[in-house]
């Protein structure tokens, strides 16, 4: 794989720079892959049911929880305007998590029995650690991305993912049921945050001016496009998430929802590992790139040509072989899970062919289009489960509409992204508009 990514990228940094991420993401997409056909034998469907429920509020919250501010990391020309940008996403965290305690603690009953599952309010409270560990994180990835220091980003996600696993093992042979999945998944944001903080503190040694908040107000100022129209598109695409887990919880159990999400898991969980890595770098580039006057037409055909053997390769995979697949590594109770992940594979494969160069709205200041696309295309998705849900009365078909839906948004929003590729930057595309 690493020789495929040197035959398709072309050499500079950026081809150095996936493959310093792509070296470290190997392992980490190998722990859970192989811990998977044990986990799926020490845990019931329900209980990663109860587990997507969590993850559909705590990463709802959490997506917003710094307002967008640490994608605004890789935008100025000055690291210590990045600093700055990185203290202040650093505080709207804060405000976020203490907020989120307010209203989750003590309303984690009325929460738990209103999604439909009173099995989750013991772990509500939960969520606000899980929400500010998130958000420190993202900041940090962004941050040691912008330094290319891709190694320690690698490293960040093997240890989110070591944590995860190893945490989850244990709680799983001590027999302590969906809690050790939600703990595995709260602690390995933890300690991956605190990972990607080791490259934060030589800078803020040298940092030559003090933080205040008149700066962050600067700055906030100078990317208030992040809060306003990123955050809301952030959202919009988690809130499909959320809601459609919700959903199938609702109409078709938690065990359907614990055979669904943990399909879409174990589908996602290595290719994000490898697109997420050329994503970061193509950030770091196209941002670069833009700053210097340069289109980025020819970047994002040789990123999505990095991603694409990934992804046609997965989905051959779960066309042919779906249900045999998941029978096979995680026992024959996921025989239905595998023809979950066939019906889904369309729209996986061109999520994954995208999903290095969702970042291109960010960097051409088309972020207001990017919202409206997002929100017609998620509800166009939603509704039309919703509706299936009468017309078939069955989990296999209402997963179909979804995906075929879902399929014609991404296939509309790709063409989209090769348009506005080619459009020349401004004369001064970092002005303050200050």
């Amino acid at each position: 794989m690493r020789a495929l990514l040197r035959r398709i990228l072309t050499r500079g940094s950026s081809a150095r720079g996936i493959l310093a991420l792509f070296s470290g993401s190997v392992a980490a997409q190998i722990v859970p892959f192989a811990a998977a056909p044990v986990l799926t034998r020490l845990y019931a469907p329900h209980e990663f049911g109860v587990l997507a429920l969590f993850l559909a509020i705590a990463t709802l919250i959490g997506v917003i929880s710094t307002a967008r501010y640490e994608m605004a990391v890789m935008l100025p020309e000055s690291d210590d305007d990045a600093l700055v940008v990185v203290c202040l996403a650093f505080l709207v965290c804060g405000v976020v998590t203490l907020v989120t305690a307010a209203v989750t603690v003590p309303l984690s009953a009325s929460i738990a029995t209103t999604i439909g599952s009173p099995r989750l309010a013991s772990w509500i409270p939960f969520i606000p650690i899980f929400v500010l560990s998130a958000g420190i994180q993202q900041t940090l990835s962004y941050w040691n991305a912008r330094c290319r220091a891709f190694g320690r980003v690698a490293g960040g996600n093997l240890t989110q993912a070591g944590v995860d696993t190893g945490v989850t093992l244990a709680a799983g042979f001590a027999g302590l049921g969906v809690g050790g999945l939600i703990a595995g998944a709260t602690l390995g944001r933890t300690f991956a945050a605190v990972f990607l903080a080791g490259g934060l503190r030589e800078k803020i040694r040298r940092f030559p001016k003090r933080v205040s908040l008149a700066e962050m107000h600067r700055q906030a100022r100078r990317y208030s496009d992040m809060p306003s129209v990123n955050t809301l598109h952030a959202f919009a695409d988690m809130a499909q998430r959320s809601v459609l887990h919700v959903g199938i919880s609702s109409m078709f159990g938690a065990t359907a929802l614990g055979l669904y999400s943990y399909t879409v898991r174990n589908v996602r969980a290595p290719l994000n590992l490898i697109t997420g890595s050329i994503a970061q770098v193509f950030f770091q580039s196209a941002s670069k790139r833009w700053s210097n006057g340069e289109t980025l037409g020819p970047l994002v055909r040789q990123t999505m040509a990095a991603s694409a053997p990934f992804a046609l390769g997965a989905m051959v995979a779960l066309l042919c072989a779906g249900p045999e697949i998941f029978a096979f590594v995680f026992g024959s109770d996921w025989r239905i899970a595998g023809e979950y992940a066939r019906r889904l594979a369309p729209m996986l494969f061109l999520s994954f062919f995208g999903a290095p160069v969702s970042s291109l709205p960010i960097v051409v200041n088309k972020q207001r289009p990017a919202l409206a696309f997002s929100i017609y295309g998620h509800a166009a998705a939603l509704v039309l489960f919703f509706l299936s849900r009468h017309a078939f009365d069955d989990m296999e078909s209402a997963i179909s509409v979804y995906s075929a839906t879902m399929t014609l948004y991404l296939a509309l929003l790709l063409l989209w992204y090769t348009r506005i590729a080619q459009q020349r930057p401004p004369d001064r595309p970092d002005a303050d508009p200050s």
